[in-house]
């Protein structure tokens, strides 16, 4: 017996587990290839970045990066930092990963892990663009996993731009 499937039903379906053209431009591996800073109308760029790394798969993404041109200082007695240097470090990078959604200027993030335990079940949201091949991203808002802001973005305009690199 010869199965007909009516196309009315399954078009919908297939559309749910299709990619957005907008997930797809987000897709892939990017690298931190600018930060520029704005503070007090005042703007600074760091055209050199240390190693910053973006992914995004179809749901999830991964952030760290490091947000100054210093490099990160490895520890006097290497992989046995002592109480001074984790508390220096700790301020040296940015980490998280978790789960997103994007629209077509929209991205928030909810991280599942991050170095920061209280942004851990928060959110972020960036405003994106395109310039070229460069994706930027400007975080407009930070919440902590019990609806507390980080009073960072009303202070510091940080714009992160990344280059595909995968």
């Amino acid at each position: 017996m010869k199965m007909r499937f009516n196309k009315a039903l399954i078009l919908p379906v297939l559309f749910l587990f299709c990619s957005s053209p907008t997930e797809k431009r987000f897709s892939g591996s990017w690298r931190v290839a600018s930060i520029r800073y704005t503070i007090h109308g005042k703007t600074s760029v760091v055209a050199d970045p240390q190693p910053g790394l973006a992914l995004f798969t179809g749901k999830h993404y991964s952030m760290a990066w490091i947000p100054s041109q210093e490099p990160r200082q490895p520890s006097a007695r290497i992989w046995f930092p002592d109480d001074g240097e984790k508390i220096a470090a700790f301020d040296t990078f940015i980490m998280n990963s978790g789960a997103y959604t994007v629209t077509d200027s929209t991205l928030i993030t909810y991280p599942i892990v991050a170095k920061t335990p209280e942004f851990m079940g928060g959110r972020s949201v960036f405003r994106w663009w395109f310039t070229k091949d460069t994706l930027w991203l400007r975080a407009t808002e930070i919440i902590s996993f019990n609806d507390i802001p980080d009073p960072g973005p009303n202070i510091v305009v940080t714009d992160l731009g990344m280059l595909r690199i995968e």
